[in-house]
Order: C-alpha cells, then structure tokens, then sequence
C-alpha cells in the first residue's frame, strides 16, 4: 500500500512541524520505504500553495485498515492539505535513489483533478495511456515519470491523481517546456482532455528516500 500526504508551504517549511508529522508517518505499522519531497521554487513557474509530498510505502501483507487507523492522530496536524491512498505506475523508472540524501534532480509533483463529466475510470484509462503517450513524445526526455491513480482519499481534498515527473536540473525543466514550445502547448492541449486545469496545481521540489526494510 502506498499514502501520499500533501502539506502547504507553512507546514512545509516550519521545521518542528515536518517533523511531528514525519515522526508519526515513521510509527506506521509496516512501514518499508518513505520520502519527502520539499518545495524548491522555479521563478514563476508555479503559484504558491503547496509545499511538500511525504510519500510512504508499507509491506504488503498488512491489512489497509490497520495502516490507515495508524494514521488518525495526523488528521488534526494543520498545513496537511491531503492525504491518499494510491496505485503506481512508473513509465520511466527513476534511477536508484540515494538513501538518505537528495536524490538527484528536480522533481515536479501535479495534483490532477479529472475533468467534470469524466468518470474515474475514463481518467485513469486516458492518463494511462493516451496521456502518458504524449507525456513521453516530448522532444526532451523525462529523467523519470510516475503516476499515482488515487484509490482512496483519507483526508483533506479529494484528488484524483498525483503525477511526478524528475528532471536533471532547473536547466533540464526549462528545456523541455521554454525550448519547445510546441511540446508544452500540445502537452497542455492534450491535458485538457482529461484534467479541471482550473483545480490541477504543482510544484517543482528536492525529493530524499528512506529505506527502513531493515533495522531502524
């Protein structure tokens, strides 16, 4: 089972606060592999909002009731935005991450809103696939791209989806959208089938894993 847990930016950047909240993530029964994804401003790219994605992952053969009761005490945190529960799809893999530090890169989190009149399973067969077609076309390549179909909202606003897509560098970020206009203008052109744009935001971020398959 994978939650990921969606902080605005004051929660995001108040030191004691990203701790009590990643503490209690850490008390997750079952919990194997977690990460942070922090907000790192590209100027002018994104609206402020947003400010972080905690991401946890837990052995598979623990009962979604008992995670997601672990999780009650959160609710109440303020600056948590959202928190779901999703399945993961990775059309390009990310290399392996260091553990313990940034992994390398930007990386870039939306959470997508489907389109009024689309059910959830007409937005996850068109961002599956024709979407993640076009996403894949561009003229510069993804370093990688996860997508995160949301199967339950636990708390806060609901989303129906959380995309991911890394990059080398604020340079690389730039290449793929500034220096190829049209690949940007197709790609939202090509989003609009699917996504409320009006109620889509992102952030671009700085990502840290931690292992905890073995001994804390």
């Amino acid at each position: 089972m994978k939650i990921m847990i969606v902080l605005d930016v004051e929660a995001a950047s108040s030191p004691t606060g990203m701790a009590d909240i990643v503490a209690r993530l850490l008390a997750m029964p079952g919990l194997r592999r977690c990460a942070s994804s922090v907000r790192v401003d590209v100027p002018g790219a994104f609206p402020p909002g947003l400010g972080a994605v905690l991401e946890a992952w837990t052995d598979p053969s623990m009962e979604r009731g008992d995670v997601v009761h672990s999780l009650d005490a959160l609710w109440s945190t303020a600056g948590i935005l959202s928190a779901v529960s999703v399945e993961e799809f990775e059309p390009v893999a990310l290399p392996p991450a260091p553990i313990g530090k940034p992994t390398p890169g930007l990386r870039m989190l939306s959470l997508c809103q489907r389109r009024a009149g689309l059910t959830p399973q007409a937005f996850r067969e068109y961002w599956l696939g024709p979407h993640a077609a076009v996403a894949q076309s561009f003229s510069v390549a993804l370093m990688a791209y996860q997508q995160n179909v949301v199967l339950e909202c636990l708390h806060g606003q609901p989303v129906d989806g959380i995309a991911s897509m890394h990059f080398r560098s604020f340079e690389h970020f730039r290449e793929r959208y500034q220096d190829h206009p049209e690949d940007a203008a197709r790609g939202a052109a090509d989003a609009a089938r699917f996504l409320d744009d009006s109620r889509t935001g992102a952030f671009t971020s700085l990502t840290v894993h931690r292992d905890l398959s073995g001994p804390l």
